[in-house]
């Protein structure tokens, strides 16, 4: 959306917070937005990244401010899990600071663990998967040891352009797709990282499940079925 955006050279803003902060920790004006940023650090508030990777810059996105909570209510346990022992709240999020800009590169507890131990963050792959043309939604996640992915493209554009191709049959349609999807993934990966490169790709048929904020349940596509 965001490219689409950028693109049409229409304005747009994207800020950053959570109900815990209340809710903007960043943000910034049409005229500043950086490509793919949550834009700068607002006034009053201290964001720091907590032991950020050597080679890339992320980690923990930790806050400070007056608009931060003191704690959850009746749960002194469940608060002293969200605060640093220095009085830093924990977001759970994972992110890197250019200077005041913030990026965010996904959720702590998805990151994927690598076949060579290192970090993996499926946002940011599935964020290159899903600006190719004919991919509507994608999750990436570790298959025996592989990092693969679940596709699922967009019917309209690949129904228009089947019938644009003239192709007939199922088989026909089969090779085509499973072209076009060794396509998408050899694009994807010439912008990804050594250690981020997918493997493989899975159509998805269906429709992802979503919770009621429309994420993806992660966990019914990437947990083994016993």
């Amino acid at each position: 959306m965001e490219q689409f955006l950028v693109e049409g050279k229409f304005p747009y803003s994207v800020g950053y917070g959570l109900t815990e902060t209340a809710p903007l920790l960043a943000g910034g004006d049409p005229a500043e937005m950086k490509f793919r940023s949550t834009g700068n650090i607002l006034p009053g508030v201290s964001l720091r990244i907590a032991n950020p990777d050597t080679g890339t810059g992320i980690g923990e996105i930790q806050a400070k401010g007056p608009s931060i909570m003191n704690g959850y209510w009746k749960d002194d346990e469940k608060t002293a899990e969200v605060f640093t022992e220095d009085g830093w709240f924990r977001t759970g999020d994972l992110g890197s600071l250019d200077g005041e800009i913030l990026y965010i590169k996904g959720r702590l507890k998805d990151v994927l663990l690598g076949s060579n131990g290192e970090n993996i963050y499926p946002d940011e792959v599935e964020s290159v998967i899903n600006g190719h043309n004919y991919v509507s939604e994608s999750l990436a996640y570790i298959k025996d040891g592989q990092l693969v992915a679940r596709i699922l493209l967009d019917t309209e554009k690949i129904t228009a352009e089947i019938k644009h191709l003239r192709l007939v049959g199922a088989e026909k349609v089969s090779a085509w797709k499973n072209e076009l999807m060794n396509h998408i993934r050899r694009e994807t990966n010439k912008h990804l990282g050594r250690n981020s490169k997918i493997q493989s790709f899975i159509e998805q048929i269906k429709p992802f499940e979503k919770t009621p904020s429309l994420k993806i349940k992660r966990f019914l596509y990437t947990v083994k079925k016993k």
